[in-house]
């Protein structure tokens, strides 16, 4: 694990997550912005994970990708989390 890749994932994460907040504050937030910040947020604290796990982050349009190397770390970690195809599809997992 290089603590390094991770720290950087979890602050856009952050980053992600602070504008999205910012943004649903003001007198009249741009929800559609709110919404791709959240997803984002989401997919950058997942593939945070995987760094932190020593798990490869491939940039790809596939959603599917993320939610695959995500199951086998948690079942490894003896994890009762998962993510099925559907949500990981909802989220758009991988798409940025």
């Amino acid at each position: 694990m290089n603590p390094e890749t991770v720290r950087q994932w979890f602050t856009k994460a952050n980053n992600d997550l602070k504008t999205g907040k910012d943004e649903l504050n003001t007198e009249n937030p741009a929800t559609d912005t709110v919404c791709f910040h959240a997803q984002q947020c989401a997919e950058k604290y997942l593939k945070g994970f995987l760094a932190f796990h020593d798990q490869e982050i491939k940039k790809t349009h596939k959603r599917i990708g993320c939610s695959n190397r995500l199951q086998p770390t948690c079942r490894a970690l003896q994890h009762p989390w998962t993510l099925s195809a559907h949500q990981s599809s909802s989220l758009g997992l991988c798409r940025v």
